[in-house]
């Protein structure tokens, strides 16, 4: 079957069958947890503090499949053409790769721009008919960073007061960053740690562990801050449809001619939150009031229940978010719904050759096959979301200068460098 698959692929390749992406109008309802600025009184005594709640988000947008595999290293080579693909990517997704341009209608309008997410769509369909034109579908569609190499880490316990550290290996991998891309995405506080120092070792040791040449956020102890990119890991059960369209969907070659239709399910995910609960907005990250640091992010274990976060040694012990062998960098969770269902109504717009420069691309033509319609798509579903996005600026958003409540570019360089959107000559 998987020959039978490469030989369709390929004579698809070799016959021009190239047109625009295959989209979907998506949409997801979150539950997260938030942070809000609040006064309060321990004591006696009077604080203004960050404290956590739960509030809810509502993303829409557009899932974007690259269907001609323009950014797939062995699909254009399949199609004669080159690719930009770095060597440093784990994985080549193919015709799974896609695209999510979504935006938060409930975050703040300071920070209510749209965002760009890598995803992978691994879907079916199940002719339940066996020979009907429309039958079941199911499948995931995962949203976020490749999964990296894990490092070993240390653990910290105090027993009977006396603080012990041993090192260990706390996970297999755990997901990677793609340049801040989700940056605000659910509002002003998921955004970067601005206060550096007390975290500076274990964010030091994370940004070693998950560096490429086209990744890395260049940390640097004491100087710069640090943020971690959102993921959604979502299931679902839909239909799929014969006629909509001709191109291959989810990896399946043309010939087949069906085309996944909707999908509908559950997600779980992170994201990353500036700060913690009860932490005094005056004097940065100082506790207020002597509270149990219970942050799940940098923590240790310990069996006497003193664990405050001015404990020697704390600041740099990474707890582990674990989802299975998964370490996460993400501080919070999110939960919902999510659904797509295919549209035909997104109207690509033509990036710039200033756009494209800014980026680094070589020039303005492409070089893979179905490039310049996948951007030029991608383009279209950030300007239709909101005509006021800067699409391309050139800067990478950690060094945007007024990156806190406003708006940052939607698409850097090293992004499309990555995910192979660069290929042009």
């Amino acid at each position: 079957m998987k020959k039978l698959m490469i030989a369709a692929i390929a004579a698809a390749a070799a016959g021009g069958a190239f047109a625009d992406p295959l989209v979907y109008d998506y949409k997801a309802s979150i539950k997260q947890v938030n942070l809000k600025e609040k006064t309060v009184k321990i004591a006696n005594i009077t604080w203004s503090a960050y404290i956590k709640y739960q509030s809810t988000a509502a993303l829409k947008g557009y899932l974007i499949c690259d269907t001609d595999g323009a950014t797939s290293s062995q699909i254009q080579t399949l199609a004669g053409t080159g690719n930009s693909v770095p060597a440093t990517r784990p994985q080549d997704y193919g015709r799974n790769t896609a695209f999510l341009v979504v935006q938060n209608s409930k975050a703040p309008a300071a920070v209510r721009f749209p965002k760009i997410l890598p995803a992978v769509l691994d879907a079916k369909w199940v002719d339940t008919s066996l020979g009907g034109k429309t039958g079941i579908a199911e499948g995931y569609l995962y949203v976020g960073g490749d999964v990296i190499a894990g490092q070993v880490r240390e653990s910290l316990d105090l027993y009977n007061g006396v603080l012990s550290a041993g090192a260990r290996t706390p996970a297999k991998g755990f997901i990677g960053d793609y340049c801040w891309t989700s940056v605000y995405l659910f509002g002003e506080y998921n955004g970067p740690l601005f206060f550096t120092g007390i975290w500076d070792n274990a964010e030091a040791a994370i940004d070693t562990a998950m560096a490429t040449a086209e990744l890395q956020q260049p940390f640097t102890a004491g100087t710069s801050y640090f943020y971690h990119d959102t993921w959604m890991n979502g299931s679902g059960i839909g239909k799929y449809a014969t006629g909509k369209a001709t191109k291959p969907c989810c990896g399946m070659p043309s010939a087949v001619g069906k085309t996944l239709d909707t999908l509908a399910g559950n997600l779980k995910g992170g994201i990353f939150l500036c700060t913690e609960n009860g932490t005094d907005l005056s004097a940065g990250y100082a506790l207020i009031g002597g509270l149990v640091w219970e942050d799940q992010f940098f923590t240790r274990r310990d069996d006497v229940g003193v664990a405050t976060w001015t404990t020697a040694g704390d600041w740099d012990q990474t707890d582990l978010w674990q989802d299975g062998d998964l370490e996460l960098n993400t501080r919070d969770v999110i939960t919902g719904t999510w659904s797509l269902k295919f549209t035909t109504k997104l109207a690509p717009i033509a990036v710039s050759a200033t756009e494209l420069t800014a980026l680094t691309a070589a020039g303005t033509t492409e070089d893979a096959k179905g490039l310049a319609v996948l951007m030029n798509t991608i383009k279209g579903a950030a300007m239709k979301l909101n005509s006021k996005t800067i699409f391309a600026s050139g800067n990478e958003i950690w060094n945007e200068v007024t990156a806190y409540h406003d708006q940052v570019t939607f698409i850097t360089p090293q992004f499309c460098k990555y995910y192979g959107l660069l290929n042009y000559k």
